[in-house]
C-alpha cells in the first residue's frame, strides 16, 4: 500500500511482476498489486505466467493484465513492435492445462512437496551445522542460506560449496554485495536429488 500510495503521488506508473504468485506457502497470501485500490489499479500493468510454477518457461506463455485502457493500448503497441502480441499454439494450449482442476491440484501437490523440502534442510543444518541460517521463503523453490559464521570470505565459501561440496548453488554475491556470505538453494527437485544434496554437504562439513 505504501508503495502504491508514493507512485500515485508521483505520477510513476507501476508493473507487477507477480509471476510467483501461484507458489505462496499459504492460501490466499498473495495480495495483488492492482487489488490494493481501484486507484492503484489504474497505474498498474500486472504480469504473470505459468511458467514458474508448471515450468513452462520454454513455450514463452506469459500475460499481462492491465486496468487503465490508454496503459493497454500503450502496452499491446509495444508487444506488437516487438512481435510479441500472440501465443505460439503450444503455449496457448499448455497455459489452458495449467490453469484447469487438474493443474490446481498439481500445484497443490507441488507446495507441498516443498514445504517437505524446506523443512528436510532446516532439520540437516539444526543436525550437522546449527550455525548455519536457513532463511525460509514465504513462496517458491529458493531457499537463502546463511554461511557467515562458517566463512569470512565469500570466496572461500564459493570454493568450498564447488570442490568439496560439489554442488553448484548460485553464490550471494552474485545478487549484490548484500549476499555475501549466502548461497541460494533450489529446491525445486526430487526428493531423491536433495537426499544427494544434503549428502554432498554432510562430507563437505565434515571436511572443515
Amino acid at each position: 500500500m505504501r508503495l502504491g500510495d508514493l507512485c500515485l503521488r508521483h505520477g510513476v506508473r507501476i508493473v507487477s511482476d507477480e509471476i510467483h504468485a501461484d507458489l505462496t506457502f499459504k492460501p490466499n497470501h498473495h495480495v495483488p498489486m492492482a487489488t490494493v485500490s481501484s486507484e492503484i489499479a489504474d497505474i498498474t500493468i500486472t504480469l504473470n505466467s505459468p511458467g514458474k510454477t508448471f515450468n513452462l518457461g520454454g513455450l514463452q506463455c506469459g500475460y499481462a493484465i492491465a486496468k487503465n485502457k490508454s496503459i493497454r493500448t500503450r502496452f499491446k503497441r509495444a508487444l506488437r513492435s516487438a512481435s510479441l502480441l500472440e501465443l505460439n499454439l503450444f503455449a496457448s494450449v499448455a497455459m489452458q492445462a495449467a490453469y484447469s482442476e487438474e493443474g490446481l491440484d498439481y500445484r497443490d501437490a507441488l507446495l507441498e512437496l516443498f514445504g517437505q523440502h524446506v523443512d528436510r534442510v532446516n532439520e540437516f543444518f539444526k543436525a550437522y551445522a546449527p550455525n548455519v541460517k536457513v532463511m525460509n521463503p514465504e513462496a517458491s523453490f529458493l531457499l537463502w542460506i546463511d554461511f557467515r559464521a562458517l566463512f569470512d570470505n565469500p570466496s572461500d565459501l564459493k570454493h568450498w560449496m564447488i570442490n568439496e561440496c560439489k554442488l553448484g548453488l548460485n553464490e550471494g554475491l552474485s545478487f549484490g554485495d548484500c549476499g555475501a556470505g549466502f548461497m541460494r538453494m533450489n529446491i525445486a527437485i526430487s526428493s531423491e536429488r536433495l537426499t544427494l544434496a544434503l549428502e554432498r554437504l554432510r562430507k563437505g562439513l565434515e571436511a572443515l
